[in-house]
């Protein structure tokens, strides 16, 4: 059980919770705001150049397509490690508080008692990523083999 605190003490914790929170929110809203742009923009160029019938331009479209998808992923990557550091936060003070939210969530997971289901936005995108790279480069090996005319 935690030790009371003081009023002070309690809203400082509340002020603390409050930005992790907002810190985490922004961190989640940007990288899918981020993602969206380049992986839209990739695919869109892509499939304009595939229309003009230039093989080697239409290649060198996709390369920088498989490099902004994969740029996005790892700075997804490392905005999640700066996610975690905030939910960590948010825990720490709920077990202060006991409040029970996150602290609860991880504490039921750990137990086995409760279960969430997936995939999470991390493995989601780690999927994506692979499955566009992965169509990205089949095309750019079959334009290789068939160019365009």
């Amino acid at each position: 059980m935690a030790t009371p605190i003081s009023h002070e003490e309690y809203e400082n914790l509340r002020a603390h919770y409050k930005e992790a929170n907002a810190y985490s929110m922004h961190l989640t809203s940007l990288n899918w705001e981020i993602g969206s742009i380049l992986i839209a923009g990739s695919l869109a160029a892509v499939g304009l150049s595939l229309q003009s019938k230039e093989t080697i331009p239409t290649i060198l479209l996709i390369i920088g397509a498989i490099i902004a998808i994969l740029t996005w992923f790892l700075f997804l990557r490392r905005n999640r490690d700066f996610g975690e550091i905030a939910a960590n936060t948010m825990i720490r003070i709920e077990y202060r508080l006991s409040l029970g939210v996150n602290w609860g969530v991880q504490t039921s997971i750990r137990a086995q008692t409760k279960q969430v289901h997936g995939p999470s936005g991390y493995k989601t995108a780690r999927f994506l990523t692979v499955g566009l790279i992965s169509t990205l480069t089949a095309l750019a090996i079959y334009l290789l083999i068939f160019p365009l005319h």
